[in-house]
């Protein structure tokens, strides 16, 4: 029998707490199957974007493909999700802050292709979603949902598809978001300095580094450092596991980034580097629960997916953090305390979040920093 959530009015100004459960819940979940599966690759992907996706497809699906995505991701019925979806939507993109943040969807149907209107009309509604009518047998086919999504991101991801031929459907979501950081790294005190991977050699990164108040928590098996960005409610969470300790010690701080902090003086290290991370969500999610993607009667009679790619790309450095997916000095006290010391010179976890709602934007697995 289908597990729903109870019946909750879409205005509940409490909604946040249930749609971000589902959301970093499944997210966690996901990302931690990716990790199990990839321990030597760096990872980055957004469980926002692909939530939204998964929703949007919700919204069309139909007996066990309905009910698997429906367990899975722990949803109520689309009538109480996709007003949630909305309001989340329009509270990231806000525009009253001193980041950039941008969700964009679309949904592309091939030539002859006749969609529900109900379905239509809720990926309008409730995901902003823009339709494009496009022959996928056309050589141009690719170029332009590749312009779409370079303008989606900011040029930041340029080639998300290479062949569309024999498609019919195409649900495309990109997440983007720019902030500069609060507390600035000078580019005079960056310098090489060697990092650890696990099982490999020492080589060297651009470490940069900078000693100021950060809201820190530690424990005997990580530590935990929040940078925030200018102006913005949006955070940079850094769990790195102390020596002897892996990630899967690091995941209770990962999967609760607004967990309590203290504020401290922080000697802090941390390379500059930035990575891209695509791949197929198709095997992960049967591992989860979904996998059945047969029927999708709701958006089109026959219509079935045939594959869910996820491409993202993530910039650190001195003055900030840019980053994108798609789917598809105050010290208290009267005498100087010695700054506590974070050095992350070897594998660590990063989430970029929301501090209004708690959700997770972003999630990486830095595992080898590298610079493009």
């Amino acid at each position: 029998m289908m597990q729903t959530l109870h019946p909750i009015d879409p205005s509940d100004k409490d909604y946040w707490k249930h749609i971000v459960q589902m959301n970093n819940g499944f997210g966690i979940e996901l990302f931690k199957q990716v990790a199990m599966a990839k321990p030597q690759d760096n990872i980055f992907m957004s469980p926002t974007s692909i939530f939204l996706v998964l929703c949007m497809l919700y919204n069309g699906a139909a007996g066990e493909t309905f009910m698997q995505i429906s367990q899975t991701l722990k949803l109520p019925n689309p009538s109480e999700i996709n007003p949630w979806n909305r309001q989340l939507i329009n509270h990231l993109t806000s525009q009253a802050f001193g980041h950039k943040l941008l969700i964009a969807s679309a949904l592309w149907f091939n030539k002859g292709i006749f969609c529900h209107d109900q379905f239509v009309n809720n990926c309008i509604e409730s995901y902003s979603a823009s339709l494009y009518g496009i022959d996928f047998a056309s050589p141009e086919a690719p170029a332009q949902i590749n312009y779409w999504a370079a303008n989606a991101t900011q040029d930041l991801i340029q080639n998300l598809v290479s062949d569309v031929r024999g498609q019919e459907l195409l649900i495309t979501n990109a997440v983007y978001f720019k902030g500069d950081w609060q507390n600035h790294f000078k580019s005079e005190k960056c310098a090489p300095e060697p990092f650890y991977p696990i099982g490999g050699q020492p080589y060297q990164v651009a470490m940069m580094h900078q000693t100021a108040n950060f809201e820190y928590f530690e424990s005997e098996a990580f530590q935990v450092i929040k940078l925030r960005y200018l102006n913005s409610p949006l955070f940079m969470q850094i769990v790195l596991p102390r020596p002897g300790f892996h990630f899967g010690h690091c995941l209770p701080a990962l999967s609760n980034p607004t967990m309590p902090m203290i504020d401290c003086q922080i000697n802090l290290s941390l390379p500059r580097f930035s990575m891209e991370f695509d791949f197929g969500l198709e095997q992960y999610f049967r591992n989860l629960g979904i996998s059945d993607f047969s029927d999708f009667a709701l958006i089109c009679p026959g219509l079935k997916v045939s594959g869910i790619t996820h491409t993202a790309k993530l910039k650190v450095d001195e003055s900030g953090t840019e980053a994108a997916a798609t789917a598809m000095d105050v010290v208290f006290g009267s005498a100087p305390t010695p700054a506590l010391q974070m050095k992350v010179d070897r594998p660590f976890l990063l989430n970029i979040v929301d501090g209004g709602s708690g959700q997770i934007i972003f999630s990486g697995a830095v595992v080898a920093p590298k610079e493009n």
